[in-house]
This record gives C-alpha cells, sequence and structure tokens, in this order.
C-alpha cells in the first residue's frame, strides 16, 4: 500500500508509449481497450495495487520459410480490495476483488 504512489508513477511512464486494456471477465472479448482515466479511477477506489511484467519473444515460422523474433513485452497491473489472500476466491466477492489492466506492445489474447 506505501508504494501505490511510486507504481502510479511506474505505469504513468509506460501509459505514454504502450496501450492500455482492461479485463472484463463477464465480456466476451475479457480484453478491451482502455484509458489511463480508467485505470486511475480503480487505482484511487481501491486499498492496493500489484504490478507485474512478462517478456518473451516468440519464434513465428512464416509461409515462406523465413522465421521472425516477435518480442513481446506487457506490464500488468491489479487494483484490489478487501483481503489480499481472498482476491481470487470468488466466494470472497464483493467483498473482495481486483480490477485489471494490462499496458503493452500487442492486442491481449482473447
Amino acid at each position: 500500500m506505501q508504494s501505490k504512489p511510486v507504481a502510479l508513477d511506474f505505469l504513468a511512464h509506460w501509459n505514454q508509449v504502450f496501450q492500455v486494456w482492461c479485463y472484463d471477465r463477464k465480456s466476451d472479448e475479457r480484453w478491451n481497450r482502455s484509458r489511463w482515466g480508467d485505470f486511475y479511477t480503480q487505482y484511487l477506489q481501491r486499498e492496493w495495487l500489484e504490478i507485474w511484467v512478462e517478456d518473451h519473444i516468440s519464434t513465428l515460422l512464416l509461409q515462406d520459410g523465413t522465421v521472425v523474433d516477435n518480442p513481446t513485452f506487457a506490464i500488468n497491473a491489479c487494483c484490489y480490495w478487501g483481503d489480499p489472500m481472498d482476491v481470487h476466491r470468488t466466494d470472497a466477492y464483493p467483498q473482495s476483488g481486483s480490477s485489471w489492466f494490462q499496458w503493452n506492445n500487442f492486442t491481449p489474447w482473447r
């Protein structure tokens, strides 16, 4: 909780170069394009924030036989409320839960 402002500054920096997406459990699309303001609203309303980074290189074999390396980079952020140990238990809603966002250089999986 004490690091929330530092995390916000970190995400604000990456928001300038990457797209931001929001995860919606109820949507068929799952990941929907979002805006900084949507994240910031959740950030202000939640008790704590968790951030983790994913990076890897996918190697694609094209039909013409050439190989292309496709680097991907994503920053995930969850704004949580409630007991940190309960956020992944569906029976803890609405007392505990999360809002998930991702900043990346690609379109998230569906």
